[in-house]
Order: structure tokens, then sequence, then C-alpha cells
């Protein structure tokens, strides 16, 4: 009796796959690619399904035999629990399943940036409101509904850290973030290092603007990002430099191997880049009398990372101008051989900004 019974959750347990099966096919998806994930997980469930439908047969048949035999009981017992390992093992998969499938939603990434901007838009307008409330002579109500409100944003705040950390999305907004920002710093790499110098087309930026480091390192930027996006080779000419008067080489890497000066040749002022495409070097201004302003300057990103570095980044912008600020701010040894002794005077345990 007991076999029938180990029989019957098997048939049973075939039964429930087949309908979860048809469900997964039935649902009306308009979207192309979650379409595309959906088909694939299906395919892996048959395939998985194949195997389960082989170890079931072999179940049921050591069952058939068992039954055939006297003192059958320990091996009843043993593949009861043969049984119990395959069942197990699908749950296990499906939850991974599921888990890959909320990786690559950029709905489900899109809606949880929403959810988080509604958070900390709600509590900027408590907070107003409140603070305005304690300036009509409500202070001592203002202060404690402010005190639990700000307890509350914090929770919610908190919570909004744990989803994000769920199903191990964080390993896999890591992984991914590593991928993208290796695939540009190798296209920075290749633009800066052509076959042949004196035959690349450049971008020639020089770094005489009147204004503090933070002032010159944007201008630096946005040559390099205009050098990225006409695949140009960006010389820096940085002699004189008033903070480092040798040149910016001294302080940080060089920007390419192999080409680090215009080569003899003559620059062209800026114009519009469609009058420009035939000109060996072009000369950049400083931004503020750009003219035109063409359509790759900030915020803008590339066109072909757009779609992943979206699902990736809640503000593509930044990470896209940061990938081009890492490269640009390389330390040479000695500065890296600095900045590694203040990390450890200072104790630094984590990013430090101003």
């Amino acid at each position: 009796m007991k076999s029938w019974k180990i029989i019957g959750a098997l048939l049973a347990s075939w039964l429930v796959i087949l309908i979860y099966m048809s469900n997964s096919f039935s649902s009306d998806n308009n979207n192309a690619n979650d379409l595309e994930r959906q088909l694939k997980r299906a395919l892996r469930e048959l395939e998985q399904l194949k195997t389960q439908n082989n170890q079931l047969q072999s179940v049921a048949e050591d069952i058939r035999k068992v039954k055939l035999k006297s003192g059958g009981n320990s091996q009843l017992k043993e593949i009861e629990d043969r049984f119990n390992k395959i069942d197990n093992g699908n749950s296990k998969t499906e939850v991974k399943d599921t888990c890959q499938a909320v990786f690559y939603s950029l709905a489900h990434e899109l809606q949880q940036r929403k959810v988080d901007r509604d958070i900390t838009e709600f509590w900027f307008y408590m907070n107003t409101k409140l603070e305005k409330l304690k300036t009509n002579g409500n202070n001592e109500a203002a202060k404690d509904i402010l005190k639990t409100a700000q307890d509350y944003q914090r929770t919610l705040r908190n919570d909004m850290q744990s989803l994000y950390d769920t199903d191990e999305m964080d390993k896999w907004r890591e992984k991914e973030g590593k991928e993208l920002g290796e695939l540009v710093q190798k296209r920075l790499h290749y633009i800066q290092n052509p076959k042949d110098c004196s035959k690349a087309k450049k971008i020639v930026c020089n770094l005489s603007k009147g204004c503090g480091y933070g002032c010159q390192l944007h201008h630096v930027t946005y040559c390099l990002i205009t050098a990225y996006a006409l695949e140009r080779t960006m010389v820096l000419e940085s002699k004189g430099w008033r903070y480092a008067a040798a040149g910016w080489e001294t302080v940080f890497l060089p920007l390419s191997d192999n080409c680090i000066d215009r080569q003899g040749q003559g620059a062209r002022h800026w114009s519009d880049p469609r009058n420009l495409v035939n000109e060996m070097a072009i000369e950049m201004p400083i931004i503020d009398s750009l003219h035109p302003r063409p359509d790759f300057l900030p915020l803008a990103i590339p066109e072909d990372l757009a779609p992943r570095l979206t699902k990736l980044h809640g503000n593509p912008s930044v990470w896209w101008i940061g990938q081009i600020v890492k490269y640009l701010t390389r330390p040479q040894p000695h500065l890296q051989k600095d900045i590694e002794s203040v990390n450890q005077r200072l104790k630094f345990s984590g990013p430090i900004v101003g």
C-alpha cells in the first residue's frame, strides 16, 4: 500500500509540473525580452523534466521489484529518500530561475528606483511642511512629528536597501558594473593608442583655463568625452599647469602610450562637427564658449551602452562621467603611494567626497 502512495505522489508531482509549464506559456507578455527569457527558461525546465522523468521511472521500477520481494522495507525507505531528493531539487531550480528572471527585468529595476525616489520626496515634503509649523508656534508638536517621521523614513530606506540586496541582486549589479567598466576603459585605451599617431585624427585640449582644479578637471573630462564621441585621440597640452608646471603626466598616468602631442599638425577651432570630419586636429575651447553644443555632452551617455547602463544604475550619466574621470586620473606610482599613506593614517573606511 505504501508503494502505491509513493507512485501516486510521483504522478501528482508530474501533473503539477505539467500544469505549471502550461501556465508559463499561456501568459500574454508583450515584452519581447521577457518572452525570450520565458522561452529559455521553459527549455531549461523541459531538459530538467526529462532528467527527472528518467529518475522517476527508475524509482518506479525499483518499487515494482521491491514489491516482489519480502522484507523490502529498508529498500522502500531508500527509494522514498531518492524521490524526496528529486522533488527538492526541482523546487530549488524553480526558485533559482525566478531570481534570475528578476535580475534582468528592467521594469523591476525602474520601479524599485521610483519607490526609492518617492520615499525621499515624501520625506522632503514632510520635513518642509513641519519646519513651517515650528515657526508658526507649534514647535513641540512639529518636533515630535519630525522625529517620528524621520525614524520611519530611515526604516523605509533600510527596507529599500534590503530589497535591492534580495536574491543576490547586489552580486549581479557588482558583476555587471565591473564588466561595463572594463568595456569602457578598454574603449578609451583603444582610441587613445592609435596604431599610427601621425595619421590619427585628434582632439587638442589645452589646460590653461583660469580656474581651480575641479573646474579644470571638468574641462579635461568634456574634452575626452568629445574624443570618444568623435572617435578621435585626445592630446592634452598641460605644460605650465598651475598645479604641476611640468604637466599632467607628472601626477597622473599619460593619456596615451604612443600619441602625446599633435605631431606637428595645425588644429582647427571647434565648429559644427559635420564641417570638421576631414580635419586632422580640432582644438577645443573652454566649454563656456563652445558653440554649437553637440548632443553628446553630459548628461548624455553612449547609445549602445544605454540599455545595460539604465538597468544597472539609477543615474547613468553619473556612472559614465565617473568612468571618464577614472581614466583621466589614474595616479602615477608616487601619487598612489601618497594616497595609500593618507588612507592608512586617517583610517578611511568608505568612499570620501569633498
